[in-house]
């Protein structure tokens, strides 16, 4: 009992450390998969996770981009998404063998992504007993659409295309639905919010994440959800 209270008062204090951090010094992992189905807990698994790294406010040249052998069919909706067939992943890693890469990329560093929650759950079933699945349960988190909706309240879409399309994000040079294409998308929407909540005097992890919070509150997330990612 006494190790249990000693691991969830650790916790806390790693937490309330991040939240005091500023978004200038902090660094970010922008995080995407891409799966063999929408459904999780249908026994759709991840087919390709990537990430892209922020420091000092700035997208850096470090990114991970791996192909992951799911163990299972790819639905035929999924291919015709993201263009990934069985072929290219047959004689890939499996995702627990990807643990450590993933982990040491993610290490002290704040998970962003867009509509991570997804991502998160993927994770968790596609490699349950890894050290990455069990991170991503005890990390600090952003989700993009929450911090839009906190900034701006009153747009009637949330989606990835919508945002970058409304606030002039550069999208052109990169492949949509392929995780490292929307991982940097998402960084530089990421950046620009940041760059908004800034000019509202929010430069810590707790200001963005406060944000967020007031995001969720949005109703109209609530019927973006799905067609989301």
């Amino acid at each position: 009992m006494k190790n249990i209270f000693n691991n969830i008062k650790a916790y806390f204090v790693n937490i309330n450390r991040y939240k005091a951090a500023t978004t200038q010094e902090s660094t970010f992992v922008i995080l995407d998969t891409e799966t063999t189905g929408l459904n999780v807990n249908e026994g759709h698994r991840i087919v390709s996770i990537a990430a892209t790294k922020i420091k000092n406010l700035k997208i850096t040249n470090e990114i991970l981009d791996e192909l992951v052998n799911p163990e299972r069919q790819i639905s035929e909706r999924s291919i015709e998404i993201h263009h990934i067939t069985q072929e290219q992943v047959q004689n890939k890693p499996v995702f627990k063998e990807l643990d450590d890469k993933i982990y040491n990329f993610l290490e002290n560093a704040v998970l962003v992504g867009h509509n991570l929650e997804f991502d998160i759950k993927f994770i968790i079933k596609s490699g349950p007993y890894t050290t990455i699945a069990h991170r991503v349960k005890n990390i600090v988190t952003i989700d993009t659409i929450y911090l839009a909706a906190g900034i701006y309240p009153h747009f009637k879409s949330y989606e990835l295309s919508f945002l970058c399309k409304t606030l002039k994000i550069q999208t052109e040079d990169q492949k949509r639905h392929s995780a490292i294409g929307d991982s940097v998308i998402t960084a530089r929407l990421f950046l620009h919010l940041l760059e908004e909540a800034s000019k509202k005097n929010i430069n810590t992890i707790g200001g963005i994440l406060n944000l967020c919070q007031q995001g969720k509150q949005i109703q109209i997330l609530m019927k973006d959800f799905n067609k989301i990612h």
